[in-house]
């Protein structure tokens, strides 16, 4: 399996990933709260207590790459699919640490894809039974702010057995720092990481939903008895802080993975002050397509990009006022499905206002919609398909109901 240098490549290119155009430093407030003496420091102790008044935008895609091998006769036998990330932020170098961090992520994934590839080459391909095997790395963003990007998603492996292996897996960052965030950093003080277990506890005694085993509040208190500084299996959203139970674990397989979500008004004194989400101001206004070709780029000081299939159609995103919690989907369709397969984020941002934009360079041949871009305005969340009008050619959103 000849795969490129991933790690080592990109890396060189982190220059020109961290940003299109450099933006303004954020400006934070001194803190002049006291620290009690019995407050525990987290590890990222550089945080600041008082998170920035001015809104930048910050925004990370992840798109995704795959790579192919086959037998002689070029049936295809095997597929490795991961991730690289192209990180927005006001500070290189913290943009640096996390893109480097998580490209690390990514690379230790290829032992076990080389490991999978082996086993399959070495199979009959002709063979009536015989399927191709795969190998897929997927991290959604979950959040992004000036605080904190979040991550969560999977490492899967299919073709090797019966059923697909599938492994969760996260990984959070301190955006002030570019520091990994492990339980240990984000927990206000160490002694309450005991209330934390018991609050995870009382939110699985509510799940009707789920057949727990009788021993699930054990196997809650192990996870927990976990060194919280190497602790890194726990993501979060714009409300809530999650945790994650594989299968097996607390519920039979046909369970899957158990998440569970914390609100944050539940863990005041739980989490420190600086990963709750800072309350976002009023948003009004509309997301727009359009041509990049025709667009009136003076008009922007910044851009986000995704590129998933570069050199297709480029197109610009833009809004008129302000708009928050830009998400955009990558779709894949069955073909007797009336419904997309398994979407994955691929694109994540805080804000766009009108002094932004968000380049997407991607394959629109499909007759179906590729994307689905998201947004909210106070609140509010709203999903559009971005899908290609087959008479005129033009890329259109539509609200997806």
């Amino acid at each position: 399996m000849k795969y490129a240098a991933l790690f080592f490549s990109v890396v060189m290119l982190l220059q020109c990933l961290a940003g299109c155009q450099p933006a303004t430093p954020v400006e934070t407030s001194p803190n002049t709260t006291e620290p009690s003496t019995t407050e525990f420091v987290p590890e990222t102790s550089q945080h600041a207590q008082i998170l920035p008044v001015a809104e930048n935008l910050y925004s990370v895609a992840v798109p995704v790459t795959a790579e192919y091998d086959s037998a002689e006769d070029e049936t295809v036998i095997f597929s490795y699919k991961y991730q690289t990330m192209h990180l927005i932020h006001p500070d290189r170098d913290v943009a640096d640490k996390i893109i480097i961090d998580f490209l690390g992520r990514i690379e230790d994934t290829r032992a076990g894809a080389e490991e999978l590839y082996d086993a399959v080459k070495s199979k009959d391909h002709t063979s009536a039974v015989f399927e191709p095997s795969s190998y897929q790395v997927h991290y959604n963003p979950m959040r992004i702010d000036q605080g904190v990007l979040s991550l969560h998603g999977h490492i899967s492996q299919t073709g090797d057995s019966a059923h697909s292996n599938v492994q969760c897996t996260s990984a959070s960052y301190d955006m002030v720092t570019g520091d990994t965030l492990t339980l240990g950093s984000i927990l206000y003080r160490a002694d309450v990481k005991d209330q934390l277990c018991n609050i995870v506890i009382s939110a699985l005694e509510k799940r009707t939903d789920l057949n727990l085993y009788d021993d699930f509040r054990d196997s809650v208190k192990r996870r927990f008895s976990r060194d919280e500084s190497q602790d890194e299996d726990f993501y979060f959203t714009s409300s809530t802080l999650n945790f994650y139970f594989s299968p097996y674990e607390i519920a039979p397989y046909s369970s899957g993975t158990v998440t569970v979500a914390l609100p944050y008004h539940q863990l005041t004194g739980i989490i420190g002050d600086a990963f709750f989400p800072a309350e976002q101001n009023n948003s009004g206004g509309a997301i727009n397509v359009c041509p990049f070709e025709d667009a009136e780029l003076d008009k922007y000081t910044q851009f986000a990009e995704i590129i998933v299939d570069p050199g297709s159609t480029k197109l610009l995103l833009t809004t008129d006022d302000v708009v928050q919690d830009i998400r955009i989907q990558a779709l894949s369709w069955d073909d007797d499905s009336s419904a997309p397969v398994d979407p994955i984020t691929i694109f994540a941002a805080n804000i766009l206002t009108s002094h932004e934009a968000i380049l997407l360079d991607a394959d629109f041949h499909n007759s179906k919609p590729s994307f689905i871009v998201s947004y909210a305005i106070d609140g509010v969340n709203y999903d559009f398909y971005l899908t290609k009008e087959p008479s005129t050619g033009t890329v259109t959103l539509t609200e997806r109901y």
